[in-house]
């Protein structure tokens, strides 16, 4: 065994023990310490970034980078439509006339709301007199019809014998 062999005999009869490493393949590797594989790594994103940027650029064509005519401010914006007056004045009509629209939608729209809320109120009205027990459920609010969840701090009232230690240490100091 290994004992035995490390304790009779000399040096040499060690080395004949175990066998010979024929090159430097099978000796242990140096291990990669973790913040050498993350600089790797930042490298190699940095250079596909590096490839993918050269490759944009060699797409773009190259008139508009070179091009101080395109640079110009009046180049730059869209040429003004030259519009006659019949299309003008047909554009205003056609502004007034959708205008109108709008505002008679609103008006509809406005008028089915409050006739809704009055026959609510009515039916509500009707009910109470027929019933106390099923108005108070009807009046009762419904949680799942639409689920309301809220997130972050809500306000609670404060124990009525409960002194926070930052505040006895301020009524001591006063």
């Amino acid at each position: 065994t290994v004992l035995r062999i490390f304790g009779s005999s000399s040096f040499l009869r060690v080395r004949e023990a175990f066998p010979y490493r024929k090159s430097g393949a099978n000796l242990a590797r140096k291990k990669r310490k973790p913040a050498d594989s993350r600089k790797l790594a930042a490298k190699e994103a940095q250079r596909i970034l590096q490839v993918r940027l050269d490759q944009i650029e060699a797409s773009k064509p190259q008139k508009e980078e070179n091009d101080p005519e395109l640079l110009k401010p009046e180049r730059r914006r869209e040429p003004e439509q030259k519009i006659d007056g019949d299309e003008a004045s047909r554009r205003f009509l056609l502004a007034k006339d959708w205008s109108r629209y709008q505002i008679q939608k609103h008006k509809e729209d406005m008028a089915y709301f409050q006739s809704a809320a009055k026959c609510r109120l009515k039916a509500l009205k009707e009910l109470r007199r027929v019933s106390e027990d099923l108005y108070q459920k009807a009046m009762a609010l419904d949680k799942n019809i639409v689920p309301l969840e809220r997130v972050g701090p809500s306000d609670t009232p404060p124990l009525a014998d409960y002194v926070a230690p930052e505040a006895e240490e301020d009524f001591q100091r006063r």
